[in-house]
């Protein structure tokens, strides 16, 4: 299932999907399968590669109501180590500033 399709209280989800997605981020996106016991969650990994050191890795999870799961992880150049994710509008900004450039 795409985040097109995704319920509207994902909005949080979808706009940071979109927003990596722009600057030219890799991401990668899975719901929870079908069957599954528990609530319907959206798993989130984005990321950037840089020319050295640890790539910036963000793994974000979301329930099916919007709300963030408090599992996000966060692995930065400076700080190769998990640690818990900050909130989307500080992983967007850091995305804003670390922009993707394609080569021609």
């Amino acid at each position: 299932m795409s985040t097109k399709t995704a319920p509207k209280a994902l909005t949080e989800a979808t706009d940071l999907i979109e927003h990596a997605r722009a600057n030219g981020w890799n991401v990668v996106e899975r719901w929870t399968p079908p069957g599954y016991q528990g609530p319907s969650t959206l798993t989130v990994l984005i990321g950037h590669a840089v020319r050295s050191g640890p790539p910036f890795l963000y793994h974000l999870a979301w329930t099916v109501d919007g709300k963030r799961s408090d599992q996000g992880q966060e692995r930065t150049p400076t700080v190769a180590q998990w640690r818990r994710a900050p909130a989307a509008k500080a992983i967007r900004s850091v995305i804003a500033v670390n922009p993707v450039h394609k080569h021609r």
